[in-house]
């Protein structure tokens, strides 16, 4: 997501409730940006129907990590799924804890440099 603060604000072991959750924060009210960049690595190809259907966000980045545990895929997590709000470059902890809240989580830790 480029030079953003990332919050994680949602982890599961249902890749599906993770999905669903991802969308649901894209759905929300929000600032429009000009350019949206969306990105996702997948470790099968069973899954890029359903990515190709993703939308773009209405934040700085809404991001979900399949089978890992850090914004920069750094450590693939074999059943672990997180999902991250990415805000501004110098971050936001208070839109993080809102936008959690608005999918029934709340801001997972430390902030991640995206």
């Amino acid at each position: 997501m480029g030079n953003s603060v990332a919050y994680p604000v949602h982890r599961t072991t249902d890749p599906a409730e993770a999905y669903a959750k991802a969308r649901l924060l894209c759905g929300l009210p929000a600032r429009r940006y000009e350019g949206v960049r969306v990105g996702a690595e997948l470790s099968t190809v069973a899954g890029v129907p359903e990515v190709r259907s993703y939308a773009s966000p209405k934040y700085d980045g809404v991001q979900l990590v399949l089978n890992g545990d850090h914004c920069d895929w750094s450590r693939q997590v074999g059943g672990v799924h997180t999902l991250y709000v990415h805000v501004t470059k110098f971050g936001d902890p208070g839109r993080a804890e809102r936008l959690a809240a608005a999918v029934g989580g709340s801001v997972l830790g430390e902030p991640e440099q995206g």
